[in-house]
């Protein structure tokens, strides 16, 4: 039981903080709370998909899209 635990608690940490570490590394975040500066533009190729959504199977395949 308390293996279980610890691999829980060490999982979630180990989780957590990488999720926060890519976001600061991605130019297509704006959120403030990343450290960008007032008036921070992302790159031009940031939401290229925009106009539309792929949905995608367990195995990535593209199945359809939403417009």
């Amino acid at each position: 039981m308390k293996i279980k635990t610890l691999v829980v608690i060490l999982s979630l940490l180990i989780l957590s903080g990488c999720a926060s570490y890519w976001d600061r590394r991605d130019p297509c975040q704006t959120r403030a709370e990343l450290g960008r500066p007032a008036g921070y533009q992302p790159p031009s190729w940031c939401g290229a998909s925009a106009d539309r959504i792929n949905i995608r199977n367990n195995a990535g395949q593209i199945i359809g899209y939403i417009k």
